[in-house]
């Protein structure tokens, strides 16, 4: 009999170097804008690569960015710990801060006894958790829900939260209490929820007060901008290229599987990617995404903008390039709210370089 991966397509992975099943990988990843897949990693790696990716789109400086800068239709969000107090009732309710920077509340249930409360931003949050929490009630799946401890300034009360999409998660001051409230779900849900399913309050808040915790990991930030443009080397120089030994180091580094801090100064590996600052790298204007790829010998090295502020110069390896010709630069411009992407030839990207200021504001940078 024949197996479902064995079945499906295989890909040399250019990070464990493996033969095995794939699923297309964002050259760019999708929460950023992203709209190009290419057949270059396993479905192991590609599914590893969530965490970092999600650093870079949620809990990072280019976050902010990306939650001014993406339209309303493409909703994002910033980070996941941002809170607003009700000093009324003294509890701190959990917040989201999306598109906008527009804080969204989503549907949570608090309790500190002998009172309960229910608070959602919108009206039809509510029957998706009603549905929902019956589900893990009547399953007996309660014992599922993850349980973040902390931080105590903010649990005057315990909670159930929905997260993302058909995702709950309880917070409380310790483990503790949140076991304790998990036990005790099954009784208060079944007294509640005859009014959380008829009587929704709609939260206003004119002018919230939000206390925004955004941690940043720049070392899984770095990570996702490396995958960036090691995949986009896949793409423009074939799998077999980007699998050469020379590029082992930032593959280990992009797995995470060897991360070097310096003795010295900020915790954080920069052998791979700095951040550039105008002026002191060759820049291609724009004010979406822009990848470029180039080679000065014996550096292979890729430039990656995101929103056009922010760019990253990644050393991707060294190796001794005869035919410079076949190594010529070349860039890939992706737009913000994922509609549509393009690639740029070389008299593109010297036309934007030499003309900056006399472009029209559709591809100059700001």
């Amino acid at each position: 009999m024949t197996s479902n991966s064995s079945a499906r397509p295989q890909v040399d992975c250019i990070y464990c170097c493996k033969l095995g099943p794939f699923s297309r990988e964002h050259v760019l990843a999708a929460s950023l804008g992203g709209n190009l897949k290419a057949p270059v990693a396993c479905d192991e790696c590609n599914t590893g690569f969530s965490k970092i990716d999600q650093a870079l789109a949620e809990n990072s400086v280019v976050a902010l960015e990306r939650i001014l800068q993406t339209p309303s239709e493409r909703p994002v969000r910033l980070g996941n710990l941002h809170f607003m107090h009700r000093p009324e009732d003294d509890l701190w309710e959990e917040v989201q801060i999306t598109n906008k920077l527009r804080p969204h509340i989503p549907p949570q249930l608090h309790y500190r006894r002998p009172k309960t409360w229910f608070f959602a931003s919108r009206n039809e949050d509510r029957a998706r958790f009603v549905a929902e929490v019956n589900a893990l009630v009547s399953s007996g799946n309660l014992g599922s829900l993850s349980i973040v401890p902390g931080p105590e300034q903010v649990c005057s009360t315990a909670r159930l939260v929905r997260h993302r999409r058909r995702t709950m998660f309880v917070r409380a001051r310790t483990k503790d209490d949140g076991e304790a409230f998990v036990r005790d779900l099954p009784a208060l849900w079944g007294a509640v929820e005859p009014g959380v399913r008829n009587d929704l309050p709609i939260v206003r808040t004119d002018d919230p007060t939000i206390n925004m915790v955004l941690s940043m990991s720049l070392d899984d930030c770095y990570r996702a901008i490396a995958k960036t443009a090691f995949n986009y080397l896949a793409v423009q120089k074939g799998i077999a290229f980007a699998r050469l030994p020379v590029f082992d180091p930032v593959r280990q580094y992009i797995r995470g599987l060897d991360i070097r801090h310096p003795t010295t100064g900020s915790a954080v590996d920069r052998r791979f990617v700095r951040e550039e600052k105008k002026g002191e790298f060759f820049l291609i204007p724009t004010t979406q995404h822009l990848i470029t790829l180039g080679y000065s010998s014996p550096h292979v090295f890729a430039a990656i903008t995101l929103y056009g502020k922010h760019t990253f110069l990644v050393q991707l390896g060294d190796i001794h390039i005869q035919s410079l010709p076949d190594f010529e630069p070349i860039a890939h411009e992706f737009s913000i709210d994922g509609s549509q992407n393009r690639e740029l030839g070389v008299f593109e990207m010297v036309r934007r370089m030499r003309y900056e200021e006399d472009e029209p504001p559709a591809t100059r940078r700001r």
